[in-house]
């Protein structure tokens, strides 16, 4: 959960290239007296940092349920999201967001990226891609005398393969 708790807090998205990036939030204010649900919503094209979530009101909390960044550009985006007390900045989130992908916060589940189709991209997802097994075959070749009439183990010696 993020909350905005004071008239100086605010949550800022930074974007790394000129790949256009639409954004758009939902939140409710909280005060004694109601709870008001409310929206923001809009388009980044350059490297720069947008307020994404502006300070709530005094004496209201400001409840964030969920942001959602869109790479809709052409090329990757690296987008960091942060929390702006008083001109203090505080990283929540970064994350490289490829072109078509979108990043996600979800009050209930925390950030997620999704690809293209909306389907969610794990983080081991991401490893296994970058980390394919391969299965590497080692062969050694014998000595005439190694090669007639027994069988050698080569894997005994004192390395594999042996030497």
């Amino acid at each position: 959960m993020i909350q905005l708790t004071a008239t100086n807090h605010i949550i800022e998205l930074v974007t790394s290239s000129t790949s256009a990036i639409d954004w758009s939030t939902a939140y409710v204010d909280i005060t004694t007296t109601a709870t008001t649900p409310d929206s923001s919503q809009g388009t980044v094209s350059s490297a720069t940092t947008t307020t994404i979530v502006s300070a709530p009101a005094a004496s209201t909390t400001r409840v964030i349920k969920t942001i959602t960044i869109n790479n809709r550009g052409t090329a990757d985006q690296t987008i960091t999201i942060k929390k702006d007390i008083a001109g203090t900045e505080y990283v929540i989130f970064k994350s490289l967001v490829r072109f078509s992908e979108s990043l996600q916060f979800l009050d209930t589940k925390g950030w997620v990226r999704l690809d293209a189709s909306g389907e969610e991209i794990s983080a081991m997802a991401d490893r296994e891609l970058k980390m394919q097994p391969r299965m590497v075959q080692y062969y050694k070749t014998g000595t005439t005398p190694e090669t007639t009439e027994y069988w050698y183990c080569f894997a005994k010696d004192g390395v594999f393969p042996g030497v």
